[in-house]
């Protein structure tokens, strides 16, 4: 048995609790009230509430609508760029390919169309 919020957020939980470890044997239930009452555990619980309410902020929703609507174009353009930089191709080939995406129905933002981007997204590539 464990305790599943404390786990969530081991940098807010009290590591040496047996509730953070894992108990596999019976366990009394004052000790599960005792720790409830732990300011580790409060501060996890609070935590977890807050990570919970973040999300149904409209602010929060609309920023989940928007990269999913996105995520084509980046998934587009991470190709782009890893396609150029594995064939050894000159990133002037760039902007050539992302005509390309428009004639094929990719939208790309314009914020994207310059070599300074390109290189952004290669070094994310070359981090993978």
């Amino acid at each position: 048995m464990f305790c599943k919020v404390c786990r969530q957020f081991p940098e807010h939980s009290d590591k040496e609790s047996s509730l953070v470890k894992g108990v596999t044997k019976n366990f009394k239930k004052e000790a599960l009230k005792f720790h409830a009452k732990i300011v580790k555990h409060m501060l996890c619980v609070d935590r977890k509430k807050a990570l919970d309410m973040a999300d149904q902020t409209p602010l929060s929703k609309s920023f989940k609508k928007a990269e999913e609507l996105n995520f084509p174009m980046y998934e587009a353009l991470f190709n782009t760029a890893y396609y150029i930089a594995k064939e050894n191709e000159s990133f002037l080939k760039y902007p050539e390919l992302l005509n390309l995406l428009e004639k094929n129905y990719v939208s790309v933002s314009e914020n994207y169309r310059n070599d300074k981007a390109y290189k952004e997204f290669v070094f994310v590539v070359l981090k993978f």
